[in-house]
């Protein structure tokens, strides 16, 4: 199916966030877990080295400076899940530079 030629960059930012943010969970609560349909089980490290490749994608796609502060929140918390504490503190630094009080709301269709 082709795109649609409507969608905006930043919400395709915010569809590798949603992406990424899947596998963030699937790397912390899982022992292993495809990322594709059939795909081969991943180790919980393949999996959120995968997170970080997808929040990186949000951060380059989107303008909105919100947005880049919760993309850096989630690549500090993928890179401190790998155990990478000096990536974790640049992002999460990166993110209150951004916005010292940012809060990441769901928001519901009507």
């Amino acid at each position: 199916m082709p795109a649609d030629e409507n969608t905006t960059a930043d919400q395709e930012a915010e569809l590798y966030f949603f992406k990424g943010y899947a596998e963030l969970l699937a790397g912390e609560l899982f022992v292993a877990l495809p990322a594709e349909p059939n795909g081969p089980a991943l180790t919980p490290e393949a999996g959120v080295n995968l997170t970080i490749e997808d929040f990186k994608k949000s951060s380059v796609f989107t303008t909105i400076n919100d947005r880049k502060a919760s993309y850096s929140i989630a690549l500090a918390r993928a890179y401190y899940r790998l155990g990478d504490s000096g990536d974790a503190q640049k992002y999460a630094d990166d993110a209150v530079a951004l916005n010292p009080n940012y809060l990441r709301i769901i928001q519901f269709d009507a």
